[in-house]
């Protein structure tokens, strides 16, 4: 192997094994991310309720749905596996299905509840200190929002000193009234002011996709810095060993080893917040709109690290730094080794079963990435004559492959659809005739269950026992 050849084998080992790094160090980041989606999409189901209920009426339960996804979401940030349910919640969302328990929300770890809540919101904070010293409460963590903490403290000094309430109940509500919703450990939610709950209200959509939004944010600039730093530390070293090495072996001047030292982790760096950030973009997208092997994380990463290597390559061709050969070779080794074989062809898989749609799907993927990267760059950059008639021909002839292959494909997939429907013919045949003819009722259930296996298909209730289970559970049935 030459040495340009090692060296580049190095390096991808490198760079893959150093975004691993950061995505890993990126976890809890990434749970805060996945967290909030999920308290927001309840936050939206309940205000769907809520939808012609008036502010004054609804902003009780928004309370506590939008204090929960906040600190759920804080919770993933700092590493808690806990989890915090609303009570109110139905079984059908995620939630207990209690809506008339003493306690608004559960702080839960595992199987055991560590703490209970009781948020309370009210324009009068002589009425709200009156509610949460109901003696039901006792013990319960009092919540109320942010921007009415201190009335409600100073309402409840005066009723301690009126003698409206005992001492102890004084000092439970006292040392339990809180501004956030906070987990024993410290860890809060943030708190909610009421011009805050007002705005969920009058546009809870747009409230949910703004706070999920900061999340996102803060996941995308962490993730890129925890992965910029994994590549310049991992990177910094290998470079180091290596020109230190030739120094002791007096093949390179001292100043000169420390220099490439200095150039190569900073480029890697550079490389790896790059990689972090749009890694985050893709995952997020995966993950809002249910594509799964994208919402993994780790499948991200690569497809991240796939798509700039490959603008880098053809921005190198651009330049003519990068022969038209070393250009395709470059390509071919960035996208099907990085992410035809870890993402595209998995989820093609499933869609076409046995066919083996591996070459094609990899050719076509290199093709499309070669023509919408090879368009960026002649819109976007400052190309000379000669560097534009390079990514012009390049772009024609990606393009051209692009379509070849995508009729390629479209004749598999027709081929695929074309078996598929024979299966399925067969299976309505065998199920219609021992099912309305009285014939064997075991058989059509079989083929049933056996179809819905060989699509890859899950059935909700595959035997009689777990219908019966499911009709018989508190909360919605839901049939999907």
């Amino acid at each position: 192997m030459a040495k340009n050849s090692r060296q580049k084998v190095r390096d991808d080992a490198l760079r893959y094994g150093a975004n691993q790094v950061g995505n890993i160090v990126s976890r809890n980041v990434q749970v805060g991310s996945d967290a909030s989606m999920r308290g927001m999409d309840v936050f939206l189901k309940k205000a769907a309720q809520l939808r012609n209920v008036d502010y004054e009426q609804s902003k009780g339960n928004l309370f506590e749905y939008i204090e929960a996804a906040k600190l759920n979401t804080a919770l993933g940030n700092k590493g808690s596996r806990a989890q915090v349910q609303v009570t109110d919640a139905k079984k059908s969302w995620g939630g207990p299905g209690e809506p008339h328990a003493p306690d608004d929300f559960r702080i839960i770890e595992g199987d055991t509840v560590i703490l209970r809540g009781q948020a309370k919101v009210n324009n009068d904070p002589n009425r709200t200190a009156r509610m949460i010293t109901d003696k039901k409460y006792h013990g319960m963590q009092r919540i109320v929002a942010r921007d009415k903490y201190e009335e409600v403290k100073a309402a409840l000094e005066r009723q301690y000193q009126n003698g409206e309430i005992s001492q102890a109940t004084y000092e439970d509500t006292m040392s339990n009234l809180v501004r956030e919703t906070t987990h024993p450990s410290g860890v809060g939610s943030g708190g909610t002011t009421t011009s805050e709950l007002k705005k969920a209200h009058g546009n809870p959509e747009a409230y949910a996709t703004r706070l999920k939004a900061q999340q996102y944010g803060r996941e995308i600039v962490q993730t890129g810095a925890n992965m910029a730093v994994a590549n310049m530390i991992i990177t910094g070293v290998s470079t180091s060993v290596l020109n230190l090495c030739e120094v002791y072996q007096d093949r390179k001047e001292l100043s000169v080893a420390l220099k490439e030292i200095g150039v190569t982790t900073a480029k890697a760096g550079g490389r790896g917040l790059a990689t972090g950030s749009l890694s985050s973009v893709l995952r997020i997208f995966g993950k809002e709109k249910s594509i799964p092997f994208l919402a993994d994380s780790a499948v991200a990463v690569t497809m991240a690290g796939a798509l700039i290597d490959c603008g880098v390559a053809l921005r190198a061709y651009s330049k003519g730094e990068l022969s038209g050969e070393e250009t395709v070779t470059e390509l071919q080794n960035t996208a099907i080794k990085s992410v035809a074989t870890i993402y595209l062809t998995k989820s093609i898989e499933l869609a076409v079963g046995a066919a083996n749609p591996f070459l094609p799907m990899a050719i076509y993927t290199l093709a499309s990435y070669a023509v919408t990267t090879t368009r960026e760059i002649i819109k976007n950059a400052k190309l000379n004559a000669e560097e534009y008639e390079r990514m012009e021909k390049l772009y024609l002839e990606a393009s051209q492959q692009m379509k070849d292959y995508r009729q390629i494909l479209q004749r598999q997939m027709e081929q695929y659809v074309a078996e598929q429907g024979v299966m399925l013919d067969e299976l309505l045949d065998v199920f219609q005739v021992n099912l309305t003819e009285g014939g064997n009722y075991d058989l059509a259930i079989h083929n049933l269950v056996d179809c819905a296996n060989r699509y890859g298909i899950a059935l909700q209730h595959v035997d009689f026992p777990e219908f019966q289970q499911a009709m018989l559970t508190e909360g919605d049935f839901v049939l999907r």
